[in-house]
């Protein structure tokens, strides 16, 4: 059994390696048993599948997130499950793609979502409203980091900076903007701030 949990946790970590190396699309299971020096078999001996390696992967990244909750409000609480979800999905490269691609299956993923229901739970609202706010909230979450991510890797080729100056007379208040600096931004903590309290202002509105 040990010796199991051994290898187990040695293809799941290769395959955080594997997945920063290749990315989502590029990830096999042949190159994962060529990394780890296994025969395919023997990988499938342990997960049936490559995406029950990407459920243990998303398992895995949720159960790192370090949450603490200091304060009293559903909103304050909100913020701060925002912030530690951005940080633990940062800390692991294409792990909020993985949660895109892949339906909450993986237990820590499940006891998240239900934890963030409890924290408006207390709301005058239906079940239904409840579910959708947490859905909104979390694809705000993940698509910030997926964004950065991919803004990250494609940061030498010609975006939308680029575009703008290409465009600056038909597109002349992006031509301004990128002329101030402000598209250096993408990504940044600030960013990121702003939309988390835009929509929890907005949840505030709808469900209150």
């Amino acid at each position: 059994m040990v010796q199991k949990d051994m290898t187990k946790n040695k293809i799941i970590e290769a395959s955080w390696e594997l997945l920063q190396q290749e990315g989502l699309e590029s990830f096999s299971m042949r190159k994962l048993s060529k990394k780890l020096n296994l025969t395919v078999s023997s990988i499938y001996w342990h997960f049936a599948s490559k995406e029950a390696i990407f459920q243990e992967l998303i398992h895995q990244v949720i159960g790192e997130m370090n949450i603490s909750l200091t304060q009293n409000t559903w909103q304050e609480q909100l913020l701060e499950y925002g912030y530690a979800i951005s940080e633990v999905l940062r800390s692991r490269p294409y792990s909020a793609q993985l949660l895109m691609a892949y339906p909450p299956k993986a237990p820590n993923y499940l006891k998240l979502i239900d934890n963030l229901l409890k924290v408006i739970e207390h709301l005058d609202a239906s079940h239904e409203y409840k579910f959708y706010t947490i859905s909104v909230y979390l694809n705000y979450i993940i698509n910030f980091e997926m964004d950065l991510m991919y803004l990250k890797l494609n940061s030498d080729k010609e975006d939308l900076l680029s575009a703008a100056e290409r465009l600056k007379t038909s597109a002349p208040l992006l031509h301004q903007m990128k002329q101030e600096g402000i598209f250096n931004k993408l990504g940044h903590r600030n960013m990121f701030d702003y939309g988390l309290h835009v929509l929890i202002n907005g949840f505030e509105s709808n469900l209150t």
